[in-house]
């Protein structure tokens, strides 16, 4: 048996986690059978959805759209911009919509990556060539 992720959030599975399940099954006869499992759900990164132009002149403002989701609870803690051009990363808080940079140099990608509440490590985006 196969579930959506939107049935187990119905059942009340809606995050990772250890959980028992059961299933009853009766037949023609009225005989029932039940039986129970430990269901682990592990944890799925936040997908991270960063977009913006295709490209941006040196010496013009480049501006990245932020966006994130997560079919659990996890919530954004804070986003990570790698712009590609050799300058240090940029961190925004977890309300940031757009992050914002002005290339001085060409480069050939930039990155947004999010830390979320209960993932310590970063998780990567895509890439945005340039």
């Amino acid at each position: 048996m196969a579930l959506s992720w939107g049935e187990l959030a119905d059942w009340g599975i809606s995050d990772n986690g250890v959980f028992t399940v059961g299933a009853t099954a009766t037949n023609g006869e009225d005989r029932t059978a039940v039986a129970f499992a430990t269901l682990t759900v592990r944890n799925t990164p936040p997908t991270v959805l960063p977009s913006g132009a295709a490209g941006v002149y040196v010496g013009q403002t480049y501006v990245v759209t932020l966006a994130a989701t997560d079919p659990g609870a996890d919530t954004v803690s804070q986003w990570q911009v790698y712009w590609g051009d050799g300058s240090l990363p940029e961190v925004f808080p977890s309300d940031a919509v757009t992050a914002a940079h002005v290339y001085m140099r060409p480069a050939r990608w930039t990155s947004a990556w999010v830390r979320s509440t209960r993932i310590p490590r970063l998780q990567p985006s895509y890439l945005i060539f340039l």
